[in-house]
Protein backbone atom coordinates (compact mmCIF):
# COMPACT_ATOMS: atom_id res chain seq x y z
CA UNK A 1 0.00 0.00 0.00
CA UNK A 2 2.91 2.49 0.89
CA UNK A 3 4.43 1.58 -2.19
CA UNK A 4 1.46 2.30 -4.19
CA UNK A 5 1.14 5.46 -2.72
CA UNK A 6 4.56 6.32 -3.32
CA UNK A 7 4.42 5.65 -7.04
CA UNK A 8 1.27 7.39 -7.35
CA UNK A 9 1.86 11.07 -5.98
CA UNK A 10 6.37 10.53 -6.67
CA UNK A 11 5.86 9.03 -10.47
CA UNK A 12 8.24 6.55 -8.24
CA UNK A 13 10.10 3.75 -10.71
CA UNK A 14 12.44 2.03 -8.67
CA UNK A 15 14.30 -1.67 -8.91
CA UNK A 16 16.27 -4.06 -7.06
CA UNK A 17 19.63 -4.86 -8.11
CA UNK A 18 22.87 -5.59 -6.58
CA UNK A 19 26.50 -4.71 -6.73
CA UNK A 20 29.81 -5.40 -4.94
CA UNK A 21 30.47 -2.83 -2.29
CA UNK A 22 32.36 -2.89 1.21
CA UNK A 23 31.27 -5.25 3.56
CA UNK A 24 31.85 -6.98 7.24
CA UNK A 25 32.30 -11.00 7.09
CA UNK A 26 31.87 -12.56 10.94
CA UNK A 27 34.37 -15.10 10.63
CA UNK A 28 35.16 -17.42 14.15
CA UNK A 29 38.36 -16.05 15.74
CA UNK A 30 41.91 -18.22 15.30
CA UNK A 31 41.17 -19.29 19.11
CA UNK A 32 38.01 -20.50 18.70
CA UNK A 33 34.31 -19.11 19.44
CA UNK A 34 32.80 -18.05 22.86
CA UNK A 35 29.81 -17.61 22.05
CA UNK A 36 27.75 -20.39 23.91
CA UNK A 37 24.22 -22.04 22.11
CA UNK A 38 21.30 -21.56 23.98
CA UNK A 39 20.15 -24.56 26.36
CA UNK A 40 16.71 -24.78 24.40
CA UNK A 41 17.16 -24.93 20.71
CA UNK A 42 13.21 -25.09 19.51
CA UNK A 43 12.38 -22.30 17.47
CA UNK A 44 9.11 -20.16 19.25
CA UNK A 45 7.60 -16.93 18.17
CA UNK A 46 8.41 -13.94 20.07
CA UNK A 47 5.76 -12.13 21.44
CA UNK A 48 6.01 -8.38 21.56
CA UNK A 49 8.60 -6.90 24.09
CA UNK A 50 10.12 -8.00 26.74
CA UNK A 51 9.56 -6.65 30.59
CA UNK A 52 11.78 -3.15 31.40
CA UNK A 53 15.03 -4.82 33.15
CA UNK A 54 13.86 -7.99 31.55
CA UNK A 55 16.16 -9.82 29.71
CA UNK A 56 14.94 -10.17 25.79
CA UNK A 57 12.06 -12.38 24.51
CA UNK A 58 13.55 -15.77 23.59
CA UNK A 59 14.35 -15.36 20.01
CA UNK A 60 14.83 -11.61 19.96
CA UNK A 61 17.57 -9.37 21.26
CA UNK A 62 17.44 -6.03 22.93
CA UNK A 63 19.28 -2.91 21.59
CA UNK A 64 20.72 -1.05 24.05
CA UNK A 65 23.52 2.46 24.05
CA UNK A 66 26.72 0.15 23.65
CA UNK A 67 24.69 -3.51 24.03
CA UNK A 68 22.99 -5.68 22.04
CA UNK A 69 22.08 -9.47 24.34
CA UNK A 70 19.75 -11.98 22.93
CA UNK A 71 18.11 -14.84 24.19
CA UNK A 72 18.13 -18.06 21.77
CA UNK A 73 18.39 -15.79 19.00
CA UNK A 74 20.01 -17.17 15.29
CA UNK A 75 22.86 -15.26 13.93
CA UNK A 76 21.01 -14.24 10.93
CA UNK A 77 19.29 -12.08 13.00
CA UNK A 78 22.45 -11.14 14.91
CA UNK A 79 23.95 -9.87 11.93
CA UNK A 80 21.26 -7.72 10.74
CA UNK A 81 21.62 -5.74 13.76
CA UNK A 82 25.35 -5.35 13.49
CA UNK A 83 24.72 -4.67 9.90
CA UNK A 84 22.06 -1.62 11.26
CA UNK A 85 25.17 -0.40 14.12
CA UNK A 86 27.99 -0.75 11.35
CA UNK A 87 25.89 1.11 8.69
CA UNK A 88 27.53 -1.64 6.48
CA UNK A 89 25.98 -5.17 5.34
CA UNK A 90 27.44 -8.38 7.79
CA UNK A 91 27.58 -11.29 6.22
CA UNK A 92 27.33 -14.67 8.71
CA UNK A 93 30.62 -16.64 7.77
CA UNK A 94 30.88 -18.37 11.18
CA UNK A 95 29.47 -22.12 9.94
CA UNK A 96 27.59 -22.05 13.13
CA UNK A 97 24.38 -23.25 13.29
CA UNK A 98 21.75 -22.92 15.97
CA UNK A 99 20.36 -20.54 18.81
CA UNK A 100 22.99 -18.37 20.61
CA UNK A 101 22.73 -16.17 23.98
CA UNK A 102 24.38 -13.47 23.31
CA UNK A 103 25.91 -10.79 25.26
CA UNK A 104 27.31 -8.00 23.65
CA UNK A 105 28.82 -4.68 25.10
CA UNK A 106 30.79 -1.97 23.91
CA UNK A 107 31.81 1.97 23.80
CA UNK A 108 29.43 3.37 20.97
CA UNK A 109 30.93 5.53 19.22
CA UNK A 110 30.36 9.38 18.80
CA UNK A 111 27.29 10.15 17.32
CA UNK A 112 25.91 6.25 18.02
CA UNK A 113 22.58 6.53 19.81
CA UNK A 114 20.42 3.86 20.97
CA UNK A 115 16.94 4.38 21.47
CA UNK A 116 14.33 3.32 24.52
CA UNK A 117 11.13 2.59 22.58
CA UNK A 118 9.91 6.16 23.38
CA UNK A 119 12.54 7.05 21.10
CA UNK A 120 14.36 8.36 24.06
CA UNK A 121 18.18 8.34 23.64
CA UNK A 122 19.64 5.49 26.04
CA UNK A 123 23.13 6.25 27.97
CA UNK A 124 26.02 3.73 27.07
CA UNK A 125 26.15 1.04 28.36
CA UNK A 126 30.11 0.93 29.19
CA UNK A 127 31.42 3.89 28.51
CA UNK A 128 35.22 2.85 29.20
CA UNK A 129 34.64 0.02 27.56
CA UNK A 130 36.40 -1.86 24.26
CA UNK A 131 35.51 -0.76 20.58
CA UNK A 132 32.40 -2.92 19.29
CA UNK A 133 35.44 -4.56 16.82
CA UNK A 134 37.13 -5.62 19.86
CA UNK A 135 34.08 -6.58 21.95
CA UNK A 136 33.14 -9.05 19.31
CA UNK A 137 36.45 -10.62 19.53
CA UNK A 138 36.87 -10.66 23.18
CA UNK A 139 33.37 -11.06 24.40
CA UNK A 140 32.16 -13.43 21.42
CA UNK A 141 35.35 -15.06 19.91
CA UNK A 142 34.41 -13.85 16.87
CA UNK A 143 35.70 -11.57 14.17
CA UNK A 144 34.87 -8.83 11.53
CA UNK A 145 36.60 -8.78 8.66
CA UNK A 146 36.45 -6.28 6.07
CA UNK A 147 36.03 -7.37 2.51
CA UNK A 148 33.60 -6.90 -0.38
CA UNK A 149 30.44 -8.80 -1.37
CA UNK A 150 27.22 -8.46 -3.15
CA UNK A 151 24.66 -5.95 -1.53
CA UNK A 152 20.94 -5.92 -1.90
CA UNK A 153 20.39 -2.21 -3.23
CA UNK A 154 16.83 -0.30 -4.16
CA UNK A 155 17.80 2.00 -6.82
CA UNK A 156 15.28 5.05 -7.45
CA UNK A 157 14.64 5.36 -11.52
CA UNK A 158 12.62 8.22 -11.35
CA UNK A 159 10.86 10.80 -9.35
CA UNK A 160 9.01 14.00 -9.21
CA UNK A 161 7.74 16.61 -6.56
CA UNK A 162 4.79 15.07 -5.40
CA UNK A 163 1.34 15.78 -7.12
CA UNK A 164 -1.83 17.47 -5.73
CA UNK A 165 -4.31 15.26 -3.95
CA UNK A 166 -6.81 14.66 -6.74
CA UNK A 167 -10.47 15.33 -5.39
CA UNK A 168 -11.87 11.97 -6.42
CA UNK A 169 -9.41 10.29 -3.92
CA UNK A 170 -10.76 12.40 -1.19
CA UNK A 171 -13.98 11.15 1.13
CA UNK A 172 -17.01 12.21 -0.12
CA UNK A 173 -18.01 14.12 3.45
CA UNK A 174 -14.50 15.65 3.84
CA UNK A 175 -15.93 18.06 6.77
CA UNK A 176 -16.62 14.94 9.17
CA UNK A 177 -12.91 14.36 8.46
CA UNK A 178 -11.28 17.42 8.95
CA UNK A 179 -14.25 19.90 10.37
Amino acid sequence: MLQSLLEDRFQLELHRGNEQAPIYALVVAKDGRKIKLAPDQTSLPVNGPAQQGASPNRGAMRIGGGSLVGSAVTLSLFTRLLSQRLDRTVVDKTNLDGRFDIRLYWTPDVGEVALDPGGNPLPPANATGPSIFSAIQEQLRLRLESTTGPVDLIIIDHVEKPSAIRAETLPQNIETHFG
